[in-house]
């Protein structure tokens, strides 16, 4: 609080960022936007619209909860959207960005279709506004997308072009794959 007294917590991760969520729930310096899969059987089965804080932290707290098989497409758009009127209001001193890679297609848990370049380009427009930024790492629960997409990740944070291979490794076929794009 101290150094950056409004600071913006962007979840990405397939999972309600209820922990932080909750943490926040009564504050008006954190503001909480989560981009989750939604359902009655998805855990942890919270997260609805309806859940916007309380007290001073009432409306501090926003929830967008999706179902299964969004794409890059639809993610990116909406994503773009909500986090414009968001910056644009709650003006943050900084930002909190959880890349929770379990929302990239083929997770063993999440169910959304995202590749690693959507998710990156959803990295690359929080950057654009120019507020001091963290990313986190959060769930994925197939490796090779955890690594792939942190990997991309920090690259769109650096500005740092990557190439669609690696070189050759005892690896190699763990990492590589045709759905990098």
């Amino acid at each position: 609080y101290r150094y950056h007294p409004r600071v913006l917590y962007i979840d990405i991760d397939v999972h309600h960022g209820d922990g932080v969520e909750e943490a926040f729930f009564t504050s008006n310096r954190v503001m909480t936007v989560s981009f989750h899969q939604y359902g009655k059987d998805f855990f942890p089965g919270t997260g609805h619209h309806d859940s916007i804080g309380e007290g001073d932290g009432k409306f501090y707290s926003l929830n967008v909860p999706l179902y299964p098989g969004i794409d890059d497409q639809s993610f990116i758009s909406l994503y773009q959207d909500v986090m414009k009127q968001v910056i644009e209001k709650f003006k943050p001193d900084a930002i909190v960005l959880q890349c929770g890679a379990d929302s990239l297609n083929e997770d063993k848990l999440g169910q959304f279709n995202l590749s690693t370049r959507g998710h990156g380009a959803c990295v690359d427009y929080t950057l654009k506004f120019g507020i001091p930024i963290i990313l986190l790492g959060g769930g994925g629960y197939t490796v090779q997308n955890v690594a792939r997409c942190w990997t991309y990740e920090t690259a769109v944070t650096l500005g740092i072009p990557l190439e669609n291979k690696l070189p050759a490794n005892e690896y190699s076929n763990e990492y590589t794959s045709p759905y990098l794009h």
